[in-house]
């Protein structure tokens, strides 16, 4: 009695396997093939479109490729992944019968548009099979190296996904979010960031991805060369610079370096003798003077007149605060069209 009704229970899995009602599902890709013509460029040969069968509890496929222009039926293959060939413009229509192993059917169909004197617009990208799980992964870039502020920007590497959730956790434990693709996060906060990515499939399953780095704030940084590209040559009464002894002498220009409201001279650089318009831009290297970052500063410019510097010897008073310095960067430019001064730092960090 066991055996009889161990085999009726196999014979009842059975047949419910074979009862399973097929369902017809696909997607395609467009791929033009172009050539060369003199005098015209590139043409378009044909279009081939591929097949992407995600049919499930099917057994038999029929493809049906309906051509344009009231043309009728173009190709008909049995193959699961079957592609057709284009070489008129017009209106296409892709049919899927697929049928289980009792004959049940079920259809799927697909319009679209080519046009063969155009290029087609196309997804770059194959479709992606919905039945496959999705592995989420990802790469970074940091702007500014570990230094915040940065912009850390995303390049998603994930496969089988189809959508995306990103998460950027900030060292304050507030959280910025992303469905795009491949996102960019500005990060301004020193401190440990984590960032996750969620990959999604057409079935809604899901992946999960995290990566962690760090920002630092730098507690100092180098000058380390100074151009002078612009500063007005003539002094606040129209005069030349060496006025007196050297009246009419191009000036000979020097900078100092202080602390914001204080006296003592950090930096003096070298003499640029007679510094005429046409020798701008002018540049001290090395400099190599080191500050502590979140300080503000003054870079004085002088003409050398071999004499004691007092106010008539100052050709311009640039403050230089700090925060304006972007953690990371190579330089900064220091600009004021107002009193007609430009000059351009270089930067190291530590």
């Amino acid at each position: 009695m066991k055996k009889t009704f161990l085999l009726l229970g196999l014979v009842a899995v059975l047949f419910s396997s074979c009862r399973k009602e097929p369902v017809a599902a696909f997607d395609y890709y467009l791929t033009q093939h172009q050539t060369w013509q003199d005098g015209v460029g590139y043409i378009t040969d044909y279009v081939t479109v591929s097949t992407y069968n995600y049919s499930s509890n099917a057994y038999d496929y029929e493809w049906e490729f309906i051509s344009p222009n009231s043309h009728g039926l173009l190709l008909f293959s049995y193959e699961k992944n079957p592609i057709f060939t284009c070489t008129e413009t017009g209106d296409y229509s892709l049919r899927l019968n697929v049928y289980n192993r009792k004959g049940d059917m079920s259809t799927a169909v697909k319009e679209f548009h080519i046009d063969i004197d155009t290029e087609n617009p196309v997804d770059p990208d194959p479709p992606v099979d919905p039945t496959l799980p999705p592995t989420a992964s990802f790469n970074f870039s940091s702007s500014n190296g570990s230094y915040a502020p940065s912009t850390i920007s995303c390049t998603n590497t994930s496969t089988n996904a189809t959508h995306y959730k990103w998460t950027l956790t900030k060292p304050d434990y507030t959280s910025t979010t992303s469905t795009n693709k491949n996102p960019s996060f500005n990060c301004t906060q020193s401190g440990s960031y984590t960032l996750q990515l969620i990959a999604y499939n057409a079935n809604n399953q899901s992946d999960v991805y995290t990566r962690n780095f760090t920002l630092t704030s730098p507690t100092s940084f180098t000058i380390t060369w100074l151009r002078l590209e612009n500063i007005p040559m003539l002094d606040g009464n129209n005069a030349s610079w060496d006025t007196g002894t050297f009246t009419g002498a191009d000036p000979d220009i020097f900078f100092t370096l202080t602390e914001s409201g204080g006296t003592t001279v950090l930096y003096q650089s070298g003499v640029k003798d007679n510094t005429a318009e046409s020798d701008f831009p002018v540049t001290w290297t090395p400099v190599n003077q080191t500050l502590t970052f979140g300080n503000n500063y003054v870079v004085k410019f002088w003409d050398h007149d071999d004499l004691t510097l007092d106010g008539n010897d100052l050709m311009a008073s640039c403050s230089l605060p700090s925060s304006q310095l972007t953690p990371g960067s190579t330089s900064f430019t220091w600009n004021n069209n107002n009193i007609g001064v430009r000059f351009v730092i270089g930067l190291s960090w530590q």
